[in-house]
C-alpha cells in the first residue's frame, strides 16, 4: 500500500503512533533505565524531526522551493515548547540562535557533550506526575550566563515536548490551518510511514 493512497485521517494515525513511540521510549528510558544523555539526544532528535513536518520545505531568495536544513526544522519545534523557549533564544542568541540548536543539538547528537560551554545534563529519580515535572524548572533548557553554563532538565524538557506534540497532533486534527496540513501531508509522503501500521 502507498503512503499516497493514504487519507489524511490513516496518515495521522500513523504520526500519532509514531509519536507515541518517541514519548514513550523517553519516558522509560529517563524513569526506569534513567538514561540521561540519552534521553536528551532524543529530546532535541525529536524535537527536530517533527519540524519537519511542521515545515519541510521554504522558498528560496530566488523564488525556488527548497527544503528547509535542519537547523530551521529544529526551530520549528522548538518554538512551540513553550515562551521560556523562545525568551531563551531571543535573549541569550538574537541574530545567532542557531547557537542552541548547534550547542545543543548538534553537541549531543555529534559529540556527546554540549557545545562550547560548561553543562548539566539532569534526569529524575523517580516516576513524577506532568505537574511535579513542570514544577521542577521554568524550562528544560536553562543557560546560565553568570557562570557560562548550560543546564539540560531533561524532565522539564519531555513534558513540554509531550505536551506541544499532542498540541500539535489537536491542531492538525482541527484543520482549520491548511498551510499546516499540507506541509504535514507532504513530509508524510516523503518518509517512510507506510510501514507504521
Amino acid at each position: 500500500m502507498k503512503l499516497n493512497n493514504l487519507s489524511f485521517v490513516e496518515r495521522l494515525a500513523r504520526f500519532e503512533k509514531m509519536t507515541g513511540w518517541m514519548t514513550d521510549d523517553l519516558e522509560r528510558s529517563m524513569f526506569d533505565a534513567r538514561a540521561n544523555f540519552l534521553v536528551a539526544a532524543g529530546l532535541v532528535t525529536y524535537t527536530e524531526t517533527l519540524g519537519s513536518y511542521i515545515r519541510p520545505y521554504k522558498v528560496s531568495k530566488k523564488g525556488e522551493t527548497i527544503k528547509t536544513n535542519t537547523g530551521e526544522r529544529f526551530y520549528e519545534f522548538y518554538k512551540r515548547l513553550g515562551k521560556e523557549y523562545v525568551i531563551l533564544d531571543k535573549r541569550f542568541w538574537g541574530k545567532n540562535k542557531g547557537r542552541i540548536y548547534d550547542d545543543l543539538r548538534n553537541g549531543l547528537v555529534h559529540e556527546y557533550t554540549l557545545k562550547r560551554k560548561a553543562f548539566t545534563v539532569y534526569g529524575i529519580d523517580r516516576r513524577m506526575s506532568d505537574m511535579e515535572l513542570q514544577a521542577i524548572a521554568p524550562c528544560g533548557i536553562i543557560f546560565d550566563s553568570k557562570v557560562d553554563k548550560w543546564h539540560f532538565i531533561n524532565p522539564r524538557f519531555f513534558v513540554d515536548f509531550k505536551n506541544a506534540k499532542n498540541a500539535y497532533i489537536d491542531e492538525l486534527k482541527l484543520g482549520t490551518n491548511k498551510q499546516l496540513v499540507d506541509n504535514f501531508n507532504l513530509r508524510a509522503s516523503e518518509v517512510n510511514m507506510s510501514n507504521f501500521i
